[in-house]
């Protein structure tokens, strides 16, 4: 019955002394019902401009990636999910090589799809749209465009397949036989792929 203690973000200057408390909650009290609630996961951004943190409220009813400028203290909203019935999960973005465009998983159709966004919040396109769940993302080939995934997409949700779809949602192809569960390391070059394959009877 104990009060809640307060999760605040801080950056301190190590040429100045002077440490800033950056505003998480955008203005708003701590409570239950706030995003920024709780904080996690804090990184820079490439720039150092701004620290990107996720943030929930108590509930995790709501959850976003948030991004604190460190010139103003403020923090803005860059992705928002919201599940009001049930609760929110959310991971950390996979960002690309840019340090701007970003890959965010969202179970906002009640499948885990994957989204392409940059940091002023626009979404850039939609990786999957599946009505299955991706499970992990096994690589990223931004040189060529193309993004490998596992995802339960057969007609047995607990075999893994491989997926190749390129950076802007188009040409989405399973590469892995759906009577088995698949393990894979793709090449570095992209064209070849080491695949485990197991059965549960085996």
């Amino acid at each position: 019955g104990t009060p809640n203690p307060v999760a605040d973000l801080l950056v301190h200057d190590t040429q100045t002394g002077v440490t800033t408390t950056m505003d998480v909650r955008e203005g708003a009290p701590f409570s239950d019902g706030v995003v920024g609630h709780y904080i996690w996961a804090a990184q820079w951004a490439k720039d150092g401009s701004e620290i990107l943190v996720q943030r929930t409220d108590r509930l995790q009813k709501h959850f976003d990636l948030g991004a604190c400028s460190i010139a103003t203290s403020k923090c803005r909203s860059v992705v928002r999910e919201s599940r009001p019935a049930t609760w929110t999960e959310g991971e950390p973005p996979r960002f690309l090589n840019d340090g701007k465009r970003f890959i965010w998983t969202s179970e906002r159709t009640d499948f885990r799809n994957l989204y392409l966004y940059d940091v002023s919040g626009q979404q850039l396109a939609e990786l999957t749209r599946d009505a299955f769940d991706v499970v992990d993302i096994v690589k990223v080939d931004e040189q060529a465009g193309w993004l490998w995934y596992t995802a339960r997409s057969g007609d047995n949700h607990m075999l893994v397949q491989l997926h190749r779809v390129r950076l802007d949602g188009s040409g989405n192809r399973r590469l892995t036989d759906t009577k088995l569960t698949h393990r894979v390391d793709v090449s570095p070059d992209g064209r070849y792929f080491v695949d485990v394959e197991q059965a549960h009877d085996k």
